[in-house]
């Protein structure tokens, strides 16, 4: 709670907002020092040196406010909470403003990292604000290699989560908490054998790239597997924040068709499996789509003061 802004101060009001030892000196309560985060705009009439009266001290307050606006990628927020001032001991209220973006790049990462020590809390609100972990990559669709030998298609890759949590942290959800979309798998090919008067000829059917999982730019697609006789499949689509990516279709030849590539995945859904041939059987199969992201890791360290909307698996 914030010093009065009005009327008599005490040295005894001080210490009851920021601490420290009994007896002590209003020198011991330099802004950004070990006792007054530098942070709150509340603060900024306490010196950080030099003069200091006690009338310097109406309204302060021992909260380390930090509000974040635009766009951040892959976020330590205690890290930069120290770059903004922090002494590393003032309870905490990060807030993440109407529009704000924090996204990730990868799915090894999440949006946002909440971990370390805040001694004495720290409050996150997120006010029509988006945290979105990073779309999966489409899978390639299965072929042929130039002499007609199997080559198998890769799986839609996960989706990476929002946020990872790794300390105890108050959460006010008041905008978006979004898994990246699993990517979509690579369709299955097949190969169809063709007699007529003077030879038998042999048609490569290959499968197509499955599409990208939702993500806040966008997600790779898969492409298509490769055919020798020039058969082949059609790429997915890119994965953006409107739409997940579409399967390409695959390889066709007279009514046999080698399978299409699966859609990527909503904000925080799986990747949808590669699809079979038809008309004829598979030569070398479909593949998996992959994982959605989680909207979060790491619940069992949150106090929920508001859920909003969450997306993805919440997990431990």
């Amino acid at each position: 709670m914030a010093i009065k802004t009005s009327g008599s101060l005490s040295f005894a009001d001080i210490r009851s907002e920021f601490g420290g030892a009994t007896p002590a000196s209003l020198g011991s309560y330099y802004r950004g020092g070990s006792l007054v985060p530098n942070g709150p705009a509340e603060n900024n009439n306490i010196p950080t040196s030099g003069a200091i009266s006690l009338s310097s001290f109406y309204g302060a307050s021992n909260v380390f406010n930090a509000t974040f606006t635009g766009n951040f990628v892959i976020m330590d927020l205690r890290v930069e909470l120290i770059n903004r001032g922090w002494n590393q001991s003032a309870p905490v209220r990060a807030y993440f403003a109407p529009g704000t973006i924090v996204r990730s790049y990868s799915p090894d990462f999440a949006a946002l990292n909440i971990s370390g020590s805040f001694p004495n809390g720290i409050k996150v609100v997120i006010d029509s604000a988006t945290i979105v972990g990073c779309g999966g990559f489409g899978g390639n669709g299965a072929g042929f290699d130039a002499y007609g030998n199997n080559m198998a298609g890769t799986a839609g890759g996960r989706g990476g989560p929002a946020i990872w949590c790794g300390t105890s942290v108050s959460i006010e959800n008041l905008g978006w908490i979004l898994g990246g979309g699993g990517g979509g798998g690579g369709g299955a090919a097949t190969y169809v054998g063709v007699y007529n008067a003077k030879d038998y000829t042999t048609y490569y059917l290959s499968g197509g790239g499955g599409g990208g999982g939702m993500d806040w730019i966008q997600s790779s697609y898969g492409t298509s597997g490769t055919s020798p006789s020039g058969h082949r499949g059609g790429n997915g689509g890119y994965g953006n924040s409107s739409n997940p990516g579409s399967g390409g279709q695959g390889g066709l030849y007279s009514g046999f068709r080698a399978g299409s590539g699966g859609n990527g995945g909503s904000w925080g859904a799986p990747g949808v499996a590669g699809g079979d041939t038809s008309g004829t059987g598979a030569a070398v199969p479909r593949t998996s789509g992959g994982a959605g992201g989680s909207a979060l890791l790491g619940n069992r360290h949150i106090t929920w003061i508001s859920y909003g909307t969450r997306l993805g698996a919440i997990e431990w």
